[in-house]
């Protein structure tokens, strides 16, 4: 019996230090369980950051190549991927684009800046420069939509931008004779925009430049409706092969910026 109460008693002074143990333990499990929480989080943002880059060095030099070659079913597919990331709810900052990046037969999850879309080649060209056809400029104004759904201001600024060669896309285009994307580069350019406020204010083929009043206006015509040479959008439809497209174009100005006919520079 007195064995048995001294054991007890002993099992009672040590509960204390028993406690005080646990705690310890428990406290360095704690500590060494946070470390590695955050060397995961750690390792899965370095991830998550080299998937972003490899997509968009990627997706970069595959958007010219598809506008090039006129592949517009590669084109509408990164739109859906865009599309489909959104579903899904990714979780990426505001400035950025959630996509569905598809590489080596896999699947991930990326985060893009939208300017990937704006990236030019070595020649100054964006994407609607380096578009093949009519087509393919519409495939990749959805794309654009998709990466900025709320700012409607990109396209035009893309129709304005300028090459090393000083070409409008529309400028471009029409210069390589592609004459059926004309009004789908030209609508809601800074061009249209002169032409359109220019016809409000009324127009003469007498001496264009002193009308000061509408100046500004002319101004911007010469500045995105003419190529390096000097030659204005409509000289430059005229000099292409004779098609429907071209009758089209030319009746269009005749109508509305008949001064473009003529010969001579605009200012």
């Amino acid at each position: 019996m007195k064995r048995i109460i001294f054991f007890l008693v002993i099992c009672f002074l040590l509960q204390p230090l028993a406690r005080a143990k646990g705690v310890r333990t428990y406290s360095g499990n704690a500590k060494i369980y946070l470390e590695e929480h955050f060397q995961r989080r750690l390792r899965q943002q370095e991830r998550q950051q080299h998937n972003n880059d490899a997509a968009t060095a990627e997706l970069t030099v595959s958007l010219r190549l598809w506008a090039e070659q006129g592949n517009n079913q590669e084109l509408l597919n990164v739109a859906r991927r865009v599309q489909r990331a959104g579903k899904m709810a990714v979780d990426c900052e505001s400035s950025q684009v959630a996509y569905l990046w598809l590489h080596n037969g896999e699947e991930n999850f990326v985060c893009l800046l939208p300017g990937v879309l704006l990236e030019k080649d070595y020649l100054g060209n964006n994407l609607l420069h380096k578009a093949k056809n009519l087509q393919t400029v519409t495939a990749v104004g959805y794309v654009v939509r998709n990466f900025y759904p709320s700012d409607f201001s990109v396209i035009q600024r893309l129709q304005d931008e300028k090459n090393l060669a000083q070409e409008t896309p529309l400028i471009s285009h029409v210069s390589r004779g592609d004459l059926e994307s004309f009004f789908q580069l030209y609508e809601g350019s800074s061009l249209s925009k002169a032409i359109e406020a220019q016809e409000k204010a009324g127009f003469s083929n007498q001496d264009l430049s002193s009308q000061s009043a509408t100046f500004a206006y002319w101004s911007e015509i010469e500045k995105y409706g003419m190529n390096a040479a000097g030659k204005n959008i409509v000289q430059l439809v005229q000099q292409q092969q004779p098609c429907e497209a071209q009758k089209n174009i030319l009746h269009f100005f005749s109508r509305h910026a008949p001064y473009l006919l003529n010969e001579r520079n605009l200012l």
